[in-house]
């Protein structure tokens, strides 16, 4: 993962103008694109953890400690929220 963050002075009419230019010139190229593989997941176990997944997210009424730093997050709401 890479970030690139243009920044430009507000009150500069012409950096507001090249900003756009420059995030537009960003190229990223890698040698090897990799390879995405499957793990061979056990049908049963996964239904059973999503299914339960499901449940717990149901109970959720809003993303109130979801995320955010590792030590404000409630991990029950992460969880349940962001893996549903």
């Amino acid at each position: 993962m890479a970030l690139i963050r243009t920044l430009v002075d507000p009150t500069n009419p012409r950096d507001l103008d090249q900003a756009p230019a420059l995030q537009d010139a960003v190229k990223v190229e890698q040698k090897n694109p990799g390879r995405f593989e499957v793990p061979n997941w056990v049908q049963a176990s996964h239904k059973k953890v999503r299914d339960a997944l499901l449940v717990l997210g149901s109970t959720v009424l809003d993303s109130k400690g979801t995320f955010g730093p590792r030590d404000k997050v409630d991990p029950v709401r992460h969880v349940s929220v962001a893996n549903c």
